[in-house]
């Protein structure tokens, strides 16, 4: 018995060594800010809705926000919500954007869905999936928190309460941070 036992926790040891790296891989990977390519196509992209008309890209020293959305369920409708509150709040120091992730034949169901939640930010129904692709939004709602260099803070497919903290700490700090200097 007492052989076994050894034998287990050597076991148990060899799957800790070899299994370490990939999990220290996989944390740096979700920690580690990366640049994203794809903001030079946000520019070539048809906005609409409120403050559409004052966008510039590139994005500016402000964080950015892009929230890709269904108008299908309550977990989509909780997310644009929560922006559309973010927008309020930081009273034009955040720019959000929304990416309509129904087909772009429904865009007037889209667009009435968009004006029933008081949607204060632009938004785009793209006519194909090239933005949404590039993006990496294959479900909705998502979310991709960025800053004006191009460097993504965050990402979530299938928004949470969690998410939600999360993003809200990165943002005050990220003020905080730049109000200080």
């Amino acid at each position: 018995m007492n052989t076994q036992l050894r034998l287990a926790a050597i076991a148990l040891t060899v799957v800790q060594l070899l299994t370490a790296p990939l999990l220290l891989a996989q944390d740096a990977q979700i920690e580690a800010p990366k640049s994203i390519g794809w903001l030079h196509l946000l520019a070539k992209t048809n906005w609409q809705g409120v403050g559409s008309d004052s966008l510039r890209f590139p994005p500016d020293e402000r964080l950015w926000l892009i929230i890709g959305f269904k108008t299908c369920c309550l977990a989509n409708q909780i997310a644009v919500n929560w922006v559309v509150k973010q927008v309020e709040e930081r009273d034009g120091s955040f720019q959000a954007l929304g990416l309509s992730m129904d087909p772009s034949r429904q865009a007037g169901r889209t667009q009435s869905w968009l004006k029933s939640r008081n949607v204060n930010f632009p938004y785009t129904i793209p006519s194909s999936d090239d933005l949404r692709a590039a993006i990496g939004f294959q479900t909705a709602p998502a979310l991709v928190l960025f800053n004006g260099a191009g460097v993504e803070l965050y990402r979530t497919m299938f928004f949470t309460k969690s998410d939600a903290e999360k993003m809200e700490q990165l943002i005050a700090s990220y003020y905080s941070t730049k109000d200080a200097k």
